[in-house]
């Protein structure tokens, strides 16, 4: 941010003005530094001060010892005031406390290398002491509270020397905490034992007044700690920049030279004090905060009584007092900084007074964002002005900035939402659990230890920011989260994480928070081996106190993810509550470890799950040409692993992911990969590995012989009563069996073309429609768990999809009562019957009471505000909403509409009266739905009126002309599908026929664009098939002529017939007229239209000679226009 440096140049000029002039009239009456600040803070305060700043450099020494060096310096301080000439006294303070510390004769024994320090010159000598400051929290015990006895009677009998000894104690423990704030914290412990040691019940009192005070400490220690770490890492300006915003937002109705002339004094005192110049550091916070205080009426009516207050206490007061009220009738910052065409010339001219008054308005106008926000939303300000001002229409293209900066508002506003609904939806606990997983992901490198204290100071922010005024939560939590992650930030200086870790720390102080946010997964991590240590638990997991088997089981999460970072948030949720289950099975078993033994084993060992015919799936599917005995080998050898697992279940093979255990034993089969063209494949590392075993599965229709009945004799030598069902129930059983290929294929493909996004979008849809009665949440959560199961199955992890796919089913079970009326009979069937009963189980009926229309997404006038803030999570609700009162519509119908209306908001949202806008989207909505009801009835009735027969020669003449590179085999396979979906769906009842026939023309649909991935078809198909999933089976129905194609020539072999014509089977007879029907479409149609086949005397004799033109007057699936 290169206007920072207008901060920098501004305060150095004007606030040079005012220090200067006061730091002259103190030269023209002090010439030694020491006298005017003892001059200023007074005996006590003086001591005090110096106390800390000694007891904060040596934390090894006794306090006896810290007083002998204060009892020095004071002794200096009173001989100078008495005699400011003398040499020692004309030396910096700074210089006078390190020159005594630099004096102790065992400062090396003690020490170390820190002695080192004295052999440099200052500044780097004090540079260097610093650098041995612990920032680090534990690195003394924790201090131990006297009984409350001995602590007043302490106090009583000598209460300075009690107070003396409390500063020290806080000041060795927190070496960053500024001076003037532990000298008002003690204060604060001064009235609380003054206070209770009067009281009967002093020690309740005491426990009290003392336990807040040190929740205090810890956290300024922190904030502190967290200040100086940022100014150190990012400098001057950032910090500078970083003060005004916190400064206009804490007094907005001070006048911007007011404010300018207090940020940079402030931003002093906080450099004095990271540097270890407390003294210096007290006396200049006092000054600025009577300064303050001379002007309340300027600055902030919430400070009078923090003025009235000793100096000591005024300061720190003032610092924590609230941010005062946002002035009224403050003119819209628009006018000046957006709608005003002349905005580019004060931007040019003066670019870094016109970014810090910029910062300055919008800070004192939004007490509700944290400092960080406020310089995002000035840097991105800045980027729109340095691009506009290069234009010759730059009003018009600033006048959006507006809508652009809203960007860094809507991004953090969505995340502070989210994570404070998740924290209560879930609680504390899982909370962490969620962030835990995260952020292991993000930095595996990081000890289990660490990341769990990270997790846990995050989740305590959300349950503390959370529960504060929706107008705080910003502020708190990115204020809250800044810290940790500069407590990450630090760990990375000391020993690097990873380069997205570094990048997030080093690039930008305002984008840190948003980096880390957005980090993925560590790519560059290799796992570490399995070792069994890692997971293996004792009786000390059910008898160690709730805290230590909270973090045993953290501890179990870290490192599961840790050997596969890829996992999904899905799977860590499963794999946690089987955990969990585990936990609270095993300690109510008599023998703990055992039962840990035995469950555990089934949590993280994959080889459990495997089955015989699970197994025979796995291989049949990577192998395909393998003979039946092939494949029953290799299912023989795993599920022998499986039982030797069992037994052993430390087995280095056992430990392996099951994927790989399949693809091992395929790749270690001898001569098979190299037998089935695998080889290459084998060569490759996992993942790699089973991306190539994927690419290798081959779903052409014919690739494998069709499957052939056994003869009833033979397939049923011992079970010949059942000959007639099994003949009777062949039919029924090889249908289902293809339509699911066709159907799971196809999900696959749209998950791997159009990403999860799309298929949840699909799920959703499909499952509001079968469990109307389910609520939204529920819903979310099977949307979620069934698109994690078609992401294994798509990826080859069958033994996983199928375990998942009995988990999800349970699940449903358990929850039928909330979820569907018609689950019952399911429910009763054994695991692999079930799920796939509930597959195909019929929609739900509608809840009674159920609104015919979704009003509240129509005629609520908040729609644009909730489409801006969660736009996902409202858009999801609204098809869930619209799915759920529509059965009788199609889901890929019903994502249109989902589409549509989201169009529909995007537009009107930006209009100037969005309601009424949107107000007409139902009428729109409709609209889309009555088209697509239209074009069915025609092709319903269109179908009932010829035939099934004419109407595969109508959408055969129709997609020859739309694909003429498809060959006739091709065209009459998917024309005779698509005919067919006439004679499956046009006589079901009007709440079925649209999904029916839609759903089964999708499939349809899908096989054509696969061809197309295979061998490209045209570019209008690719549009087609790449554009939009929802739009696919409309933009297809549009596609008109292919123009582009280029024609044979017309050769007389393509018209020639043989005797064998009239002998042919009335069947292959009509598939031959329809080849030679397809055949003048596809050679002879012109780029004007299609040749008039009469014309050239060419007819086909269809239905006993009538002459039938091609030119037929149909709507046919593929078309939405009359051909």
């Amino acid at each position: 941010m290169k206007w920072l440096a207008f901060i920098s140049f501004i305060f150095l000029f004007s606030f040079a003005i005012s220090r200067d002039l006061k730091r002259s009239a103190r030269d023209a009456e002090h010439k030694s530094e020491i006298v005017h600040r003892f001059n200023d803070l007074k005996e006590d305060v003086f001591k005090g001060a110096a106390l800390i700043t000694f007891a904060q450099y040596l934390y090894k020494c006794p306090y006896e010892e810290i007083a002998k060096q204060v009892k020095d310096v004071m002794d200096l301080a009173h001989k100078c005031v008495a005699n400011e000439q003398d040499p020692e006294c004309l030396k910096p303070v700074p210089t006078i406390v390190l020159d005594e510390i630099c004096k102790i004769t065992r400062l090396r024994e003690a020490y170390g290398e820190m002695a080192n320090c004295c052999s440099k010159a200052d500044p780097e000598r004090n540079q260097c002491f610093l650098s041995f400051k612990h920032s680090s929290p534990g690195f003394l015990p924790p201090y131990q509270r006297p009984e409350p006895e001995v602590m007043c009677k302490a106090f009583q009998e000598n209460k300075e020397s009690f107070m003396a000894h409390h500063i020290y104690e806080v000041s060795r423990r927190h070496p960053f905490l500024y001076a003037p704030t532990i000298l008002a914290l003690a204060v604060d412990v001064e009235h609380a034992i003054e206070h209770c040691c009067k009281e009967a019940t002093t020690s309740i009192c005491l426990d009290g007044k003392l336990s807040l005070i040190k929740e205090r400490v810890l956290l300024l220690s922190k904030k502190c700690t967290y200040i100086c770490g940022i100014l150190k890492k990012f400098g001057e300006r950032t910090f500078q920049a970083n003060t005004l915003a916190l400064i206009s937002q804490k007094f907005p109705k001070a006048s911007f030279s007011e404010i300018s002339k207090i940020v940079k004094d402030i931003a002093h005192v906080h450099e004095e004090c990271c540097a270890g110049d407390m003294i210096e550091c007290t006396d200049d916070r006092a000054e600025v905060v009577n300064y303050i205080c001379s002007k309340q009426d300027i600055f902030s009516s919430k400070i009078k009584d923090c003025c009235e207050k000793p100096v000591v206490e005024r300061s720190e007061c003032v610092v924590r007092a609230q941010f005062d009220d946002t002035p009224e009738g403050l003119p819209l910052l628009a006018k000046k900084y957006i709608e005003d065409k002349e905005v580019c010339k004060p931007f040019t001219a003066g670019q870094d007074v016109f970014m810090a008054e910029f910062l300055y308005e919008y800070s004192r106008r939004h007490p509700e964002f944290s400092s960080p926000m406020l310089l995002r939303i000035a840097k991105g300000y800045e980027s729109i002005l340095k691009e506009c001002c290069k234009k010759e229409s730059a009003s018009e293209c600033y006048s959006h900035a507006e809508e652009k900066l809203r960007s860094h508002i809507q991004e953090t506003q969505e995340i502070v939402k989210t994570n404070c609904d998740l924290l209560a939806s879930v609680g504390e606990d899982d909370f962490q659990k969620a962030i835990l997983g995260c952020y292991t992901r993000k930095m595996p490198q990081v000890s289990p230890e660490t990341l769990i204290e990270i997790s846990k100071k995050m989740a305590a922010a959300g349950s503390k920011c959370c529960q504060q005024p929706e107008a705080r939560h910003i502020p708190c939590l990115e204020d809250h989260l800044s810290m940790v992650i500069q407590d990450m930030c630090m760990r990375q200086e000391a020993t690097p994480i990873n380069e997205k870790v570094t990048h997030c720390c080093d690039d930008s102080y305002a984008d840190r928070r948003p980096c880390f946010t957005k980090m993925g997964a560590d790519e560059s991590y290799k796992p570490p081996h399995f070792t069994p240590e890692l997971f293996t638990f004792h009786e000390d997991l059910c008898t160690a106190p709730a805290e230590t088997q909270h973090i045993k089981q953290l501890t179990f999460l870290v490192n599961l993810i840790k050997l596969k970072t890829t996992v999904t948030d899905e799977q860590l949720k499963k794999i946690f509550t089987d955990f969990t289950g585990m936990v609270q099975k095993c300690c109510k078993a008599e023998q703990h470890e055992a039962c840990f033994g035995v469950e555990l084993y089934r949590i993280k060992n994959p080889a459990q799950k495997i089955s015989g015919c699970s197994a025979m799936v796995m291989f049949a599917q990577n192998v395909q040409e393998s003979t039946y005995e092939e494949a029953a080998k290799m299912v023989k050898d795993v599920t022998d692993l499986a039982q030797k697992c069992v037994a052993s279940k430390e087995d280095a093979a056992c430990l392996k992911p099951l994927t790989a255990i399949f693809l091992d034993e395929i790749c270690h089969e001898q001569g098979l990969p190299e037998k089935y063209g695998l080889a290459a494949c084998c060569a490759k590392a996992d993942p790699e590995r089973n991306e190539c075993f994927l690419s290798h599965k081959n779903s052409t229709p014919g690739f494998i012989p069709h499957f052939k009945k056994p003869d009833p004799e033979e397939g049923c030598k011992q079970y010949q009563e059942n000959r007639a069902a099994l003949l009777g129930l062949s039919p029924s059983v090889m249908k289902p069996v293809k339509e699911s290929g066709l159907t799971e294929q196809q999900t696959c493909e749209i998950l791997k073309k159009f990403g999860e996004r799309t298929l949840k979008a699909l799920k959703l849809v499909q499952i509001s429609q079968k469990f109307p009665k389910a609520d939204f949440a529920t819903v979310n959560k099977l949307v979620t768990d069934v698109v994690h199961i078609h992401t294994e199955c798509c990826h080859g992890d069958m033994m996983d999809c199928i375990h998942e796919r009995v988990k999800l089913t349970e699940y449903a079970c358990s929850h039928k009562d909330t979820i569907s009326t018609k689950l019952s009979n399911c429910c009763g069937k054994s695991e692999v019957e079930r799920s796939e009963c509930i597959v195909h189980l019929e929609n739900d009926d509608r809840p009674a009471g159920l609104s015919p229309t979704v009003r509240e997404f129509i005629e609520d006038k908040d729609v644009c505000e909730h489409f801006a803030k969660e736009k996902d999570a409202f858009l999801a609700k609204f098809v869930y909403e619209y799915s759920r009162r529509h059965p009788e519509f199609s889901h890929l119908m019903l994502l249109r509409v989902g589409k549509g209306y989201e169009e529909l908001l995007e537009n009107c949202c930006t209009t100037s009266n969005p309601a009424e806008c949107y107000g007409k989207g139902e009428e729109i909505l409709k609209k889309q739905v009555q088209e697509s009801q239209e074009v069915l009835a025609t092709n319903c009735n269109l179908y009932k009126t010829v035939g099934e027969y004419f109407f595969q020669n109508a959408l055969l003449v129709r997609y020859t002309k739309k694909m003429p590179q498809l060959s006739s085999k091709e065209l009459l396979h998917f024309t005779k599908e698509m005919a067919a979906v006439g004679a499956m769906c046009c006589h079901l009842s009007e709440d079925k026929i649209f999904p029916c026939a839609e759903g089964y023309v999708d499939l349809i649909l899908g096989q054509i664009c696969r061809r197309h991935y295979a061998r490209s078809i045209n570019p209008n198909v690719c549009k087609c098939c790449s554009n939009s999933y929802a739009l696919r089976r409309v933009c297809i129905s549009n596609l008109g002529i292919d123009e582009k194609y280029v024609p044979i020539p017309l050769t007389p072999d393509l018209f020639t017939f043989h005797e064998d014509l009239c002998a042919t089977q009335e069947t292959e007879l009509q598939k031959k007229k329809q080849e030679w029907l397809q055949k003048p479409f596809s050679r002879l149609h012109t780029r004007s239209g299609p040749i008039n086949l009469a014309s050239k005397g060419y007819y086909f004799v269809l239905r006993n000679g009538a002459e039938i033109s091609t030119y037929l007057p149909v709507r046919p699936w593929g078309s939405d226009q009359a051909q």
